[in-house]
C-alpha cells in the first residue's frame, strides 16, 4: 500500500473552485452542471490522499515540485510536502497555466 497523505487546499485555490462553479451554475445556467464538477473536484482532492504521487510533475517552481491532476476540462495545481499534499490553484484548462503561476508569484 503507498503512502497516506493529509490535503490541504489554499484559500487561493478554494476561492478558484468557488469562481468555476458560479460560472458553469450562473453564467452557463447550468447548476446540475455545476454540482457535478464540484462533486469532481471533490473526488479527486479526497484521491491525493491516497494517490497523491501518482500524478506528473507540472513544473517546478523555485526548487518545490508542482503536480497537476485533471478534473474534466479543469486542472488542479498541488504540492507535497512530507506527507501533506496541498491543492496551490485551480484553472480551465484552456489557460497558460504556467504564465498564470509565474505571474502570481
Amino acid at each position: 500500500m503507498g503512502n497516506i497523505f493529509s490535503v490541504q487546499i489554499t484559500k487561493k485555490a478554494a476561492n478558484e473552485i468557488y469562481k468555476i462553479i458560479d460560472y458553469i451554475e450562473y453564467e452557463l445556467k447550468n447548476p446540475t452542471a455545476g454540482a457535478k464538477q464540484f462533486l469532481d473536484f471533490q473526488t479527486r482532492i479526497e484521491q491525493l490522499k491516497i494517490d497523491a504521487e501518482l500524478y506528473q510533475v507540472f513544473m517546478i517552481l523555485d526548487e518545490i515540485k508542482i503536480r497537476r491532476i485533471n478534473v474534466n476540462k479543469y486542472l488542479l495545481l498541488y504540492m507535497i510536502e512530507g506527507k501533506v499534499a496541498t491543492v496551490l490553484r485551480a484553472f480551465h484548462g484552456n489557460q497558460d497555466i504556467k504564465k498564470q503561476v509565474r505571474s502570481t508569484q
